[in-house]
């Protein structure tokens, strides 16, 4: 577009320039960082670990993200062996605080994890990514509120396979 045309619409230009600078929305994945000296979440987790078989490993072999599922302002926490690094398939276990105590949301097995952009009774959806043949094949696990966890959606799995 020539110079001139810009000038008698300085919009335009305003308009090509916020194109440019918005995001696109995709799924992000959390991100694992090395458990923190927190004094108060340390025995919840070591609690969780001797009393539920959401944990197997010990503390200094996890990694934790911490991802907002519900948007209430709280986060959840997701936790990985440190040595998962998306090449092999690992268990990473979802967690919520509540006062004194940690509740699981569930566990889900995959090499990577992202977080959807869609929901399921007000809470996010999880793109579970674990094919060997093809990254960008995942399965959707969405919350279920009789079982008060995270659970394969069966649908979701069957249009993916559909497609290939």
């Amino acid at each position: 577009m020539p110079k001139q045309h810009l000038k008698q619409k300085p919009w335009l230009t305003l308009g090509l320039i916020g194109c440019i600078a918005l995001p696109a929305h995709a799924a992000l994945g959390p991100k694992f960082t090395p458990l923190p000296d927190d004094y108060i979440l340390r025995p919840l987790l070591e609690n969780q670990i001797s009393t539920q078989n959401d944990i197997s490993q010990s503390l200094d072999e996890l990694e934790i993200a911490y991802i907002d599922l519900n948007e209430d302002g709280i986060d959840e926490m997701m936790l990985k062996e440190k040595s998962c690094t998306g090449q092999k398939i690992c268990t990473i276990s979802i967690l919520a605080r509540a006062p004194g105590k940690l509740h699981s949301l569930g566990k889900i097995e995959g090499k990577n994890v992202a977080i959807a952009q869609s929901y399921n009774h007000g809470i996010r959806d999880l793109m579970v990514y674990d094919d060997p043949d093809n990254d960008y094949k995942y399965d959707l696990y969405v919350w279920n509120p009789q079982e008060t966890r995270y659970k394969l959606k069966e649908d979701a799995r069957e249009k993916t396979e559909k497609q290939e």
